[in-house]
Order: structure tokens, then C-alpha cells, then sequence
């Protein structure tokens, strides 16, 4: 079975299958609300961002149970659906623009599409069920007949293992979808991580998600869902990369080299949130400037994912229920040989007041883009020295130089940022330009 495999390729298999089914922590059971921003406030500050939203399993009563480790999807709030064309497909698109509010969702029951999409982020949560409201059989069927009739299901096709008997493709996909990949809070616990980001970042974005979905329509080439290969949390994090936040993976390998590529819902969600989340050490100019994708994102689009904004919102579980059951699962992946305590980093995301509280999110940016301003304004005068002195040239010198020119920049105009959000949190971004070599903080609220 593994002569085909060179040494090195055999121990990464063992490791991996190790790895894969001797560690998975997981969170069961009720998932406690949190304290957040609420929703309409975070749309007038930031009026475009995205979401990745990690979602527990579903417990549809008519259906086997689904996998514990859950789902994971996106939310662009200023991507629209064209309308124009015969398959899902999006375009950028005002932020207050009708159906500006987009859910992405990937699921094994797709045939000629990669992902669908929900627009209006009421139905794509909610179903249009108000929160005092049972959902039943009556409303369950009447939400699927909204969804049809708002295009929700034009031009997708499912497979076969996914058609309901006596009903047609289009009814037998909604029927499919709700609870799942739309109207979430039917069958899901949803925990979404929005942070804002500029125009060009969902254009990428969008351009990588039509891509996908253009590969299989075009081509009669049938979408498999795979484990190990292309699940729902490989097109999340390849969407991210496409926008420049971190490396793809590879999609569609064979096994055993699909061990090297595995995405995981709870993983993906975790690394997403770090990856945002930053402390004055992961600001530090010295190591942003060591992060090719972050170089690379300030050098061309002015913006890196290390920002104020990032905050969590739950969109809990529809409890008043006759259709889903509770008590759901969400699992996340862990190396015996590295564990990193995921459920416990997930849990203190879900505490931190700079996650759940807009003021409180911007005292720790503000305190941490001011310890890396004082940090970067010092190498940007020893960088002059050592020029000057040694009269350095080489590449890597030159190119330290003038990300520091710019990087000095960035953290002039979030500062600004932070303290026009201080008196107005609707403010929209600071153009200002002069630097902030102080260390006076603004006053909130």
C-alpha cells in the first residue's frame, strides 16, 4: 500500500492519521450568550467587512445527525449577488445597497456549484423567524417557499443522495438547506468573527468565490465534497488567502497527501481569530515586517488584518423548536504531538472584552498601535543611522526602509482612526496623515 511513498512522505502520514484520531476536544451541550455589540451599531461603524462564522453540528429530527465538528461560513457585508447571472455569483457592491448582506456556505449535497449564497442577513440567520416565534412545520415550510420565491435556489443542482422524495430539485435543495446553509439559527449555534476590511480585500475575495463556483458550472464537473480535501473550511480559508491574510491550502488531494492539506471548521475559526486579534507584540514592526503576507497586504492595498474592529458576535440555536433538536457539538482538531488547548483559546476569545465590547476593542488597539508606532519610529531613526554611517544599500535594507515609511503611516491613520471613533463610533476613517509620536491615549465615550 505504501511502496509508492518515500520515507519522509510515510512519516507524515503516520503522524497525521495519529494526530487525526487520537485528539479531538470539543464543546456540548448549551452555549452561553455573551455580551456583544449590537449588530446595527457594528454595521454603521464598519459598514464593510466579513464574517467567519463557525457553526455547531445539526440535529434535524427527520435526518441523521451531522458530523460534530460543525461548519464554518462566510458573511460579506458589501458583496451582492448578480442577479445578472444563471448561477450564484457575487459582486462588490455598496455596503447599504439591498442584499448587500451575503452568507457563503459549502455543503456535500452541491452539484454543479461550490458554495450558495444567502442574501439579506435577516433570512440567512433567522429565516424571517421572529425570536418569540415556534418553528414548526407549518413555518418551516413557509420560510422554504420565501426562499424559493427570493431566487435563493436558482441555479443549483444537487446530487442525487440529496433529492427528497416526491419533491422537485429546487424543493428538495431548500428543504435541504434551511437550517443548514441558510436560516442557520433552525439547526446551528453561529459564533462570527467580523472584522472590517477595505474594498480591494472583497474584491479579491469575490473574485476568488466566482472562480470556484465557474469551475464546475462551466464545466460539467461535478462538485465532491471531501473530507480531508474540500470541505466547507477549505474554501473559508482560501477565501482569506485569496484576499492576502495567509497562505491557500491545496484542495482535491489524494490521500494520503490530503493529510497535509486538512481544514478543519473550529481550527480555521481559532487561527482566524489570532490572526486579527493582535497584541502590541504581534504589531511589532520587526515581525510584520518578517510576515510575507502581511508586507505584502500594506504594500498593496494599505491594510492589514491586524486591526481594530475585530469583534465576536453569537447568533444562538432558534431554542423554541419542533423541528431541531439542541444540545449541539462543535469539535476542534488537536495534534498529540502539539496541542494547543483550541477549546480553551476559544472559550477566553468568547470572554475578552476587546472581542465582545467596541470601546473596549479600541482601548487595546489604541494602546498597541501606539507601542508599535514608538518601536517602528525608532527603527525608522536607527535605519537613517545605519545608512548614513555604513551607507547600506543591499536589498533587504532598502526594502526594511520603506516599510517602515509606510508602516510608520498605517499606524498614524489608525490611531486617528481610533480617536475620531472615540468621540463618534459611527466616524468614518481618518485621512490624517501627521504623525503621533506621543503616547496620549484618546478618551472613550
Amino acid at each position: 500500500m505504501f511502496s509508492h511513498l518515500g520515507w519522509a512522505s510515510l512519516l507524515a502520514f503516520v503522524l497525521l492519521t495519529s494526530s487525526a484520531f487520537a485528539l479531538n476536544s470539543q464543546l456540548e451541550g448549551s452555549f452561553p450568550s455573551i455580551a456583544q455589540e449590537p449588530a446595527e451599531a457594528y454595521d454603521r461603524a464598519f459598514p464593510i467587512h466579513l464574517g467567519v462564522c463557525l457553526a455547531s453540528e445539526v440535529r434535524r429530527r427527520d435526518l441523521p445527525r451531522e458530523a460534530g465538528y460543525g461548519h464554518i461560513a462566510l458573511y460579506l457585508r458589501g458583496a451582492c449577488r448578480d442577479t445578472s447571472a444563471a448561477i450564484p455569483q457575487l459582486k462588490v457592491c455598496e455596503a447599504d445597497a439591498e442584499g448587500s448582506e451575503s452568507l457563503v456556505s459549502v455543503n456535500n449535497y452541491l452539484k454543479n456549484l461550490n458554495w450558495v449564497v444567502t442574501t439579506g442577513r435577516a433570512f440567512a440567520f433567522h429565516g424571517g423567524l421572529a425570536p418569540n416565534e415556534n418553528l414548526n412545520a407549518e413555518r418551516f415550510s413557509q420560510a422554504v417557499a420565501d426562499f424559493i420565491a427570493a431566487n435563493g435556489a436558482r441555479g443549483v443542482q444537487i446530487h442525487a443522495a440529496g433529492m427528497r422524495d416526491g419533491l422537485s430539485e429546487t424543493d428538495s435543495f431548500a428543504h435541504r438547506a434551511l437550517g443548514y446553509d441558510t436560516a442557520t439559527s433552525f439547526g446551528r449555534h453561529l459564533w462570527c468573527g467580523k472584522l472590517p476590511i477595505p474594498p480591494k480585500a472583497m474584491e479579491r475575495i469575490v473574485a476568488y468565490l466566482n472562480e470556484r463556483n465557474r469551475t464546475y458550472a462551466n464545466n460539467s464537473l461535478d462538485y465532491q465534497w471531501k473530507l480531508f480535501s474540500n470541505n466547507c473550511a477549505h474554501l473559508v480559508h482560501n477565501a482569506l488567502a485569496a484576499a492576502g491574510i495567509w497562505g491557500p491550502v491545496e484542495i482535491d488531494k489524494e490521500f494520503p497527501s490530503s493529510l497535509l492539506n486538512i481544514a478543519v471548521p473550529g481550527n480555521e475559526f481559532v487561527r482566524f481569530i489570532e490572526r486579527g486579534n493582535a497584541t502590541a507584540a504581534d504589531l511589532d514592526p520587526i515581525r510584520v515586517f518578517k510576515d510575507s503576507y502581511l508586507r505584502s497586504l500594506l504594500k498593496e492595498i494599505d491594510w492589514i488584518p491586524l486591526r481594530h474592529g475585530l469583534l465576536l458576535e453569537t447568533i444562538p440555536f432558534h431554542e423554541k423548536n419542533e423541528l431541531f433538536d439542541g444540545g449541539l457539538r462543535v469539535r476542534f482538531l488537536e495534534s498529540p504531538w502539539k496541542p494547543r488547548d483550541l477549546v480553551g483559546k476559544f472559550q477566553t476569545f468568547l470572554r475578552a472584552p476587546e472581542m465582545n465590547s467596541l470601546e473596549a476593542n479600541l482601548r487595546h488597539f489604541d494602546a498597541a498601535y501606539r507601542a508599535a508606532l514608538k518601536k517602528t519610529i525608532e527603527l525608522r531613526e536607527q535605519s537613517r543611522a545605519d545608512q548614513q554611517v555604513a551607507q547600506a544599500k543591499s536589498q533587504e535594507t532598502m526594502e526594511f526602509h520603506e516599510f517602515l515609511n509606510l508602516y510608520q503611516d498605517y499606524l498614524d491613520r489608525q490611531i486617528a482612526d481610533i480617536e475620531r471613533r472615540a468621540q463618534n463610533p459611527a466616524a468614518l476613517p481618518n485621512k490624517s496623515r501627521h504623525s503621533r509620536v506621543g503616547n496620549e491615549s484618546p478618551t472613550f465615550f
